[in-house]
Order: structure tokens, then sequence, then C-alpha cells
């Protein structure tokens, strides 16, 4: 193989990977628009979620919520009442306490 042909697909390959690498680390956790159609039927299978505030390149206010399937997230409005019920249940999923059956055997009379 002729070595500059290497070269240049070499250089071609880089210089087309690396602009999609910086740009992934700019917005990887960035919610750039809400998601439409997002109702308590789907947020309720939700694990946890986060509040994404107004800074630098992240210019929407916004829930981002995580769901373990598939590991996808959707953002959500704040003001929306679906998003606001699936913050408070997964508040409260957190601080109550799991119930765990405890098999005791029978003690007799």
């Amino acid at each position: 193989m002729n070595p500059s042909l290497l070269a240049c697909l070499v250089a071609c390959f880089v210089g087309a990977w690396a602009p999609a690498v910086h740009t992934q680390g700019v917005f990887e956790d960035c919610c750039l628009a809400y998601h439409r159609g997002v109702r308590w039927a789907v947020l309720r299978h939700a694990w946890g979620y986060q509040r994404q505030e107004v800074s630098g390149s992240c210019n929407l206010p916004a829930v981002i919520f995580h769901f373990r399937k598939k590991n996808r997230m959707v953002c959500g409005d704040p003001k929306n009442k679906d998003v606001q019920k699936a913050m408070r249940f997964l508040d409260t999923r957190k601080t109550r306490p799991k119930l765990r059956h405890i098999w005791m055997p029978f003690q007799g009379p």
C-alpha cells in the first residue's frame, strides 16, 4: 500500500473522529428539549432523577429521569404535574424503609 495513501486515510479518520468525541462530552447529560407526551404511566418506571439547572451549555431547566431498561433518560418539564408527581414518588421510595417478610416458625400453645 502506498504510504502517502495510508497517511491520508489515517488523517481523514482522525479528523472525522476528534470533533465527534469533543462534542459528545459537551452535551452528554444535558437536556436541550423536553420529551413530549411524558406521562405518569412512563415516569413511574424510573429508578431515579436529577435536576438540571440553567448553566453553561444547558439553557433549559429540566428534570432528567433515569430508567434501567436500555439505560435511557427522559427529560421532563419541572412545571408538568406528572413530572412533579414522579419526583414525589421517587423521593418517598428512597426514604421509605423496605419491608421484608420475616419468616418465623409457628410457636404452638
